[in-house]
């Protein structure tokens, strides 16, 4: 992050590499950078039904996740989560692809064009298998709608090319998505109580209109590792809270993450547990939407290892197993003090909670370890008093709450998913995670 905040849009450049974050870490300790949390009133989940997934903790639903295979007739946003044909999904995208190769090898829902790549060349290719943003900057021809284009993605990084708010005309308001992806300032702008950063950032997403999509990239190993020791995947976590906090409540974030080593940045490794990592730390924070920068430059062929292009399909394959818990709308994270997480603590915490049809309500808390090696986790969950069972959702694992806490190791990098069911004896149970 610039330590030179506040921003002024005159201010802020498109300068390579991008600058460090030492700014933001001093303003995470000190005002203890809050993690994020999701509880939710569930019953856009579906008709309950015994799945394979209950045994695993999941909620006992079926959340008809959207699927591309059919055409795109409606496009909405809902408490962080883009709606399609009405149905909830979690997407997963990359920028200006020349083929379908992200759809096969890394499991993308979403291909974004670019000026040199139009949609139009693609689309048929991945029809019934991934849905389309179509590229525009302003003034251009949108075009004809396609049957599986969701929305228009809006010229990207005005933030960084000093162009303001005022230069850039309201989207047009016809059903899609309005997507636009800001340089990693907008994290600053959320975190910190800077006016000026605030409004500048405001002022793009007024323009964007109710259907908006907003994100950040920032390709933290690429640029930070060799500056800062404690650079890691946690760090993600705090940009991608600083986004959410500058947007509309519906908004839904979408976080851009690395997958190879860029020209000119730090000498790191993008191993699969790196790459996924920083994936799972966006997602503990709210994040809804992953692209992924799986070459070395915009023009440039794909650069990912076929090692990490696997553990990418596979984690794409987990996350939508988990979308019944994962697209549950989001906590006031400020107002519970639980989920406060500074800076520096590997641990990253979040949170969903799925209220079923009979009033019954399951916290789901998310723990992401943003350390390199094992950590336990020692927390007492909200609502839990006694020794309740809690099942870790992505493994089955039941554990035994001690008056309450839960212990647990997770290893480097990784998360884990717990749920318990709270009493119904009162409102306030009901409404614990809120």
């Amino acid at each position: 992050m610039h330590d030179r905040y506040p921003l002024k849009p005159d201010q802020i450049t498109d300068e390579k590499p991008l600058p460090s974050n030492n700014h933001l870490r001093r303003v995470g300790k000190k005002v203890m950078a809050l993690a994020t949390a999701a509880v939710a009133a569930a019953v856009f989940f579906g008709e309950a039904n015994n799945d394979a997934n209950a045994g695993r903790g999941l909620p006992n639903t079926n959340i008809h996740e959207a699927s591309p295979k059919t055409t795109v007739t409606s496009v909405t946003t809902k408490d962080r989560v883009v709606y399609i044909n009405e149905k909830p999904a979690f997407l997963f995208g990359v920028w200006a692809p020349k083929d379908d190769w992200s759809v096969d090898n890394l499991g993308t829902n979403v291909l974004i064009s670019h000026w040199d790549t139009s949609p139009e060349n693609f689309a048929d290719s991945v029809a019934g298998r991934a849905w389309i943003l179509r590229y525009s900057q302003p003034g251009d021809s949108l075009g004809k709608t396609l049957p599986n284009q969701i929305g228009v993605a809006w010229a990207d990084e005005p933030d960084g090319y000093k162009i303001g708010p005022q230069e850039l005309a309201s989207t047009p308001q016809d059903g899609r998505l309005n997507f636009q992806n800001y340089l990693q300032h907008i994290a600053d702008a959320g975190l910190n109580t800077n006016e000026s950063a605030r409004g500048l950032y405001q002022g793009y997403i007024k323009n964007l209109g109710r259907k908006a999509v907003i994100g950040f990239d920032y390709y933290i190993m690429n640029w930070d590792s060799c500056k800062f020791p404690t650079t890691g995947p946690g760090d993600i976590y705090h940009y991608t809270l600083g986004t959410k906090w500058v947007s509309p409540k519906d908004t839904p974030i979408e976080v851009f993450i690395e997958t190879v080593k860029l020209p000119g940045s730090c000498p790191v490794e993008l191993t699969p547990k790196l790459v996924t990592g920083e994936a799972k730390a966006a997602i503990t924070a709210g994040a809804t939407w992953i692209n992924w920068w799986e070459r070395t430059g915009l023009n440039t062929p794909n650069a990912t290892s076929p090692k990490v292009a696997r553990a990418i399909k596979s984690f794409t394959e987990e996350v939508h197993s988990l979308s019944p818990i994962l697209l549950a709308p989001q906590m006031n994270e400020k107002k519970i003090k639980f989920l406060r997480v500074e800076w520096d603590d590997p641990l990253k915490l979040g949170g969903r909670v799925v209220t079923g049809k009979n009033g019954k309500v399951t916290n789901y808390v998310i723990a992401f370890n943003g350390s390199d090696k094992p950590l336990v986790m020692e927390k007492k969950l909200p609502g839990l008093s006694g020794g309740q069972k809690v099942t870790e959702a992505i493994t089955g694992k039941t554990v035994v709450a001690k008056n309450g806490e839960v212990q647990y190791t997770l290893a480097a990098y990784d998360w884990g998913i717990f749920g318990y069911t709270l009493p119904l004896a009162t409102d306030g149970n009901r409404q614990q995670g809120r």
